[in-house]
């Protein structure tokens, strides 16, 4: 069997099992994998080729805006990792390959952050999907995994989904200069409810107005 049709295997077990938002991202991450490993049989897939594919995280690659980027940080690494991994168990478990494809990779280690650089971090993380693929296909395991941390601990932070959500917003206050449109989906529409009571007026914000307003260097259309 060839890797491509048994990714499209395992993504069709991951939909049985796993929201939109999170196959989504495993389709993602495989698609990488596969066009950078090539389309070869799985029998012939070995840990030197997983090994090599993690090296590249380290220099600089493209990724799917077609940006080119350095090094990946330690969390983004540990989040290809665990996607990668649960390919890796997936083609183990259904006896098509019985080699040990993670042998040669391990996680990196994360430095510990104090509780403001922690909150910080899963807000940056959260903002940067938000921004992708819009607040109704952004799941709290899936700020999680992007920031690098448990699932847990983001509903420790901030509650839930709509209460990270919110958090971003509070963080535009201060930089609230020009309008924001309106958000997509009635989920964020009801966050933007939600926030309206403590006083906050003005147009609705969209995901994608949350990340040009907190990186207006690269995400703004008259940035040069």
């Amino acid at each position: 069997m060839r890797l491509s049709e048994a990714r499209e295997q395992y993504l069709a077990h991951r939909r049985m099992m796993c929201s939109k938002a999170t196959v989504t991202q495993d389709a993602f991450v495989t698609r990488r994998f596969t066009s950078t490993v090539g389309d070869i049989y799985v029998h012939n897939l070995t840990a030197h080729h997983v090994e090599q594919w993690f090296i590249t995280l380290g220099g600089d690659h493209m990724c799917r805006d077609g940006l080119v980027r350095g090094e990946v940080k330690a969390t983004t690494f540990n989040y290809y990792y665990a996607r990668i991994k649960a390919l890796a168990g997936y083609l183990q478990a259904r006896g098509l390959t019985r080699v040990d494809l993670m042998a040669h990779v391990r996680p990196r280690k994360v430095a510990r952050l104090q509780r403001q650089q922690r909150r910080a971090q899963m807000l940056d993380a959260a903002n940067d999907l938000f921004a992708e693929r819009g607040y109704e296909e952004v799941s709290v395991e899936d700020i999680a995994r992007a920031a690098g941390v448990q699932r847990g601990l983001v509903h420790h932070y901030f509650g839930g989904r709509t209460q990270v959500y919110l958090a971003l917003l509070g963080r535009l206050d201060p930089i609230r200069e020009e309008p924001l449109r309106r958000p997509e989906g009635r989920s964020a529409a009801r966050a933007w409810r939600t926030r309206s009571h403590a006083g906050s007026t003005g147009p609705r914000p969209t995901a994608v107005s949350i990340s040009a307003r907190l990186h207006p260097a690269t995400t703004s259309p008259t940035a040069r």
